[in-house]
């Protein structure tokens, strides 16, 4: 038998059971092998003889679960998980933290208590299409759907445990942000946006309030009950927070209707707080504001805006379009000149997510590597006289950064591979980077299992040109293995003249590729 605490946001005992005669946790055995989170108040026995232990204890802790004493300790939720402390509230709901008890995982769910809208059909089926929706996607920006339990009151969503805080106390706490900064989180929401759109997915209240920060400075999208899939019908209900709303969404009836644009108008409003710091509307009554949105009065101050780049402005103003026809696309946005702007000698913003023990987020943002470090980033067989053209961005604290410097790189297992990853779950010869004569990216699949471009197999012997933000499944998930993403950023045309050494575009490389 032994016993320990998990290493996530908070500690957990566990208890594995390694004996011969059986561990018993409330005279029911453990089973060799087996491992169970201990609760206060557990009796663990040990040796049983004739029904009675040799040994018996009672285990004690200070941190005790927070009862819910109206709600049935013997439901399915409640048989699996162990409820801690509250992490957040809605209108309709509370998010607090649960502990897997017989892994000790951690995660936030949900809890919805639907007596409170029995007589309303539309909020009961928003939480339907919320779970619905949160089923259908994987995005590395959005916080990932686990389980969800359901009785006659109530709905437990079991989601991801961001525990980083919402994108809003990140701003706010650190006042204003610079353009790099700014650049990088915005880079992540069009990211996500794209990944909904393409799916036919309007989110309808995108606000900092719904993205999560990890402590690696990754956005996770959360908060799906206004979304709506957008199919033969385009969408008249008037919803979302006040501010962030599209002129056509407060203009629109059962007859002039509104698409997916009205989560770009929204991103403008992110935008343009994250830059100056303020909203774009001066009033706090809610039809002031509502007229100011419908004749597009934005507030454009001089002394806030003084020193805020031309591009940036341009890039807010087209967003806040007031005519959703005229407003700039989802493609339009990845093309523009802020969002490929590198802001030279700017406090840089990692391309890389660290792992939660490496970097806190109270820190400020990591500044490239000294010119003699890069060449570590790089595996031997790109280190050229080749630019750097792209990298892959790693979505989680385990893997590096992949940068792309050759015109076809290799990557896989083997030794003779231009970037060689020792991963198990990697083909030998897995797959290639192709740069194009006309600057396009080809990705050719040569794995055992298909990768994935945004969710969409290639499949082996298979070419797909890739684009900006594209999220690239290297190895897809399954019962047996977790899935390795990577995001794609072109940072630079290859024929540009600039030393392997320049790191001045703010990017920041994992060392040590070859591994």
């Amino acid at each position: 038998m032994s016993a320990g605490s998990g290493s996530t946001a908070e500690a957990v005992p566990m208890i594995e059971d390694l004996s011969t005669n059986g561990t018993f946790i409330n005279s029911k055995p453990l089973g060799k092998g087996n491992r169970i989170m201990l609760e206060h108040g557990d009796e663990i026995g040990i040796s049983r003889r004739k029904g009675v232990f040799e040994h018996h204890f009672i285990f004690q802790t200070r941190t005790r679960a927070d009862p819910d004493t109206s709600v049935d300790e013997d439901s399915p939720f409640h048989r699996d998980y162990n409820l801690r402390h509250e992490l957040g509230r809605g209108n309709f709901s509370i998010v607090k933290l649960a502990i897997h008890k017989r892994t000790g995982d951690q995660y936030a769910v949900k809890i919805i208590d639907r007596r409170r809208f029995a007589m309303n059909s539309k909020i009961t089926l928003a939480l339907d299409r919320e779970v619905e929706i949160l089923k259908s996607i994987t995005h590395p920006n959005v916080v990932r759907f686990h389980d969800v339990f359901g009785d006659n009151d109530r709905t437990f969503l079991v989601m991801e445990l961001v525990s980083g805080g919402d994108f809003m106390e990140y701003i706010t706490t650190r006042g204003l942000l610079g353009e790099a900064e700014c650049q990088w989180f915005f880079r992540q929401m069009i990211m996500v946006v794209k990944y909904l759109h393409g799916r036919g997915i309007t989110h309808r209240d995108l606000k900092p309030e719904n993205f999560l920060v990890t402590e690696g400075r990754q956005l996770k999208l959360a908060d799906f009950g206004l979304a709506r899939a957008v199919g033969a019908e385009v969408l008249s209900t008037v919803c979302g927070t006040p501010i962030y709303l599209a002129p056509e969404v407060i203009t629109s009836t059962q007859v002039a209707a509104y698409g997916l644009k009205v989560d770009l108008y929204s991103l403008g409003v992110i935008l343009y707080f994250m830059v100056s710091g303020r909203p774009p509307f001066d009033d706090t009554e809610q039809q002031l504001v509502y007229e100011k949105i419908r004749r597009g009065d934005v507030l454009w101050d001089e002394d806030v805006w003084r020193g805020k780049s031309a591009e940036v402005i341009d890039l807010i103003r087209r967003l806040m379009e007031r005519d959703p026809v005229r407003r700039i696309e989802v493609e339009g946005v990845e093309e523009h000149v802020w969002m490929r702007k590198s802001f030279g000698d700017e406090p840089s913003v990692p391309l890389q997510h660290s792992s939660q023990s490496d970097r806190s987020m109270s820190g400020p943002p990591e500044t490239p590597l000294d010119p003699g470090d890069f060449s570590d980033a790089v595996t031997v067989a790109t280190m050229m006289d080749d630019q750097p053209w792209g990298v892959l961005v790693a979505q989680d604290g385990e893997n590096a950064n992949i940068v792309l410097s050759k015109a076809s790189v290799k990557l896989g297992r083997r030794p003779d591979m231009d970037v060689v990853l020792s991963d198990p779950r990697i083909s030998g010869f897995h797959c290639v980077f192709a740069l194009e004569t006309d600057g396009g990216t080809m990705l050719e699949d040569n794995s055992a299992n298909g990768m994935r471009v945004n969710t969409v197999k290639i499949g082996k012997g298979n070419s797909h040109k890739i684009h900006f933000g594209d999220v690239i499944t290297l190895v897809p998930e399954n019962q047996k293995q977790a899935r390795i993403d990577y995001v794609f950023e072109q940072k630079f045309a290859r024929n540009m003249k600039r030393s392997l050494t320049d790191t001045s575009d703010g990017t920041v490389v994992g060392p040590g590729l070859k591994r």
